[in-house]
């Protein structure tokens, strides 16, 4: 089936979107509003994104300019990776120093997921991330 406008397949996405997050519970942090907080205290936490979607229009990140095909940019996107997909939200206050350190390293996966941090003003305008 060949559709001409962007309108027809908008809609099938959102259809698929909705069936899918019916089927399976969604973590509480599936919505940028309800974000984790995370502490930022030098101790390590597990989390994961099983059963996570994706919202219509949720913002991704530009294709990254660096790297081996962008996907090892500090910079950006994977140039495949043209929308998020099965993300989850966290928040946290970042120290005096502003620095921080987010590793996704584990031992037990095999997955090398994409990481954005944005300071934003309003958690439901992705206008402002």
């Amino acid at each position: 089936m060949t559709f001409k406008t962007g309108i027809k397949s908008l809609l099938i996405s959102a259809i698929i979107f909705f069936v899918r997050a019916s089927l399976f519970a969604q973590p509480a942090n599936n919505e940028p509003c309800n974000a984790q907080f995370l502490p930022v205290d030098g101790n390590s936490y597990v989390y994961d994104n099983n059963s996570a979607t994706s919202t219509i229009f949720e913002v991704t990140p530009p294709v990254g300019v660096s790297g081996n095909g962008s996907c090892q940019a500090r910079n950006g996107w994977c140039s495949g990776d043209l929308f998020a997909d099965a993300t989850v939200w966290f928040t946290f206050i970042a120290p005096p120093s502003g620095k921080v350190i987010i590793s996704t390293c584990n031992v037990l996966t095999l997955i090398d997921p994409q990481v954005a941090v944005y300071n934003v003003t309003s958690c439901s305008d992705y206008n402002t991330y």
